[in-house]
């Protein structure tokens, strides 16, 4: 039997088990970012190889989701591997790392050649236990990309009209924090926007925000959370809420009082990136340092520390910073 060439699979949509397995990217440009995001999320054991990486697969590396080997390639890195991904920016070498990888029995990928891959990663939508994969053969990811969201609107859609019920949410959003609560993570965040010393800055507890917040709303409620220049990404937490099909969503800055430079940049984000997938109905608040229960919740906090302190008023100053 043969088939049209026009029509035949380039590339068969499969689902791997990549738990535990070891996959090696080289590059760690932003194609080596987004590849290594997608397979941390497999439970993949990933490392990159690299000279340098971008600043959200390093705070990936410090969260101790990925190993990194700084440095040129040497085939003797991806011995053993299972995947082996070229996504440095000389097609020479992609092809050099493609050649070693098939010769040790790997998967291989080469970002800047579909041609010369035997695996190619489609555009996702995950919802629950449901998984959505978009390609085009390699051919144009960026069109990828594009039909993947459009599928994502028709997904919600569908999700709106099977139930009466409004789909609602929280977004918990900051500027970013270390990955970390460690000297290392401290450091390289810092380093990132030369600051001064790494003990001058706390562990953001984001995530045990929205899990406090979580417990307190309704249990048909949502919350996500995100950073501009952490993990979750806000382009992360928008495909979230596409995914769950919610029509409305509140939005919290993790700044009490509104500043262009903070809490104006994740809003611009977030409204960018939510105008192109998806129609939520938004309800903000971009100012609450005056709120009566932030304020009791400081006084709490504040008063619990003096006590394990024992500190006493006549004896103690109290400092508020803008953040």
């Amino acid at each position: 039997m043969t088939s049209d060439s026009a029509s035949q699979l380039r590339f068969l949509p499969l689902g791997l088990d990549l738990r535990g397995r070891l996959c090696v990217i080289v590059g760690g440009g932003d194609v080596g970012t987004r590849k290594a995001g997608t397979l941390v999320s497999a439970g993949a054991s990933v490392t990159v190889v690299a000279p340098a990486v971008t600043a959200e697969l390093a705070d990936l590396v410090d969260g101790d989701h990925v190993r990194w080997i700084e440095g040129s390639f040497v085939e003797e890195q991806i011995e053993g591997a299972f995947v082996v991904i070229a996504a440095t920016d000389d097609a020479a070498l992609n092809g050099e790392i493609v050649r070693a990888g098939s010769l040790r029995g790997a998967l291989v990928c080469d970002a800047s050649a579909a041609q010369r891959s035997q695996v190619i990663f489609g555009a996702l939508i995950r919802d629950k236990d449901t998984t959505v994969a978009v390609f085009t053969d390699g051919r144009d990811p960026a069109a990828a990309r594009r039909k993947r969201d459009q599928i994502a609107q028709l997904l919600s859609a569908d999700s709106a009209t099977e139930s009466t019920v409004r789909r609602r949410g929280v977004l918990l959003v900051a500027a970013g924090s270390p990955a970390s609560a460690n000297m290392f993570s401290l450091r390289r965040y810092l380093e990132r926007f030369r600051a001064g010393s790494p003990t001058a800055v706390p562990f953001d507890p984001l995530s045990t925000c929205a899990e406090a917040l979580a417990e307190t709303l309704p249990e048909d409620w949502q919350v996500f959370r995100a950073s501009r220049r952490g993990r979750p990404t806000i382009r992360q937490a928008v495909r979230q809420v596409v995914a769950r099909g919610l029509s409305d969503l509140v939005v919290l800055p993790m700044h009490p009082e509104y500043s262009p430079a903070a809490t104006g940049r994740i809003m611009s984000e977030l409204y960018r990136r939510l105008s192109r997938v998806a129609h939520v109905d938004l309800t903000t608040r971009t100012t609450w340092h005056d709120d009566s229960g932030y304020i009791n919740a400081q006084a709490r906090l504040v008063a619990e520390y003096a006590t394990t302190q024992g500190l006493v008023p006549q004896d103690t100053r109290l400092i508020f910073t803008a953040n």
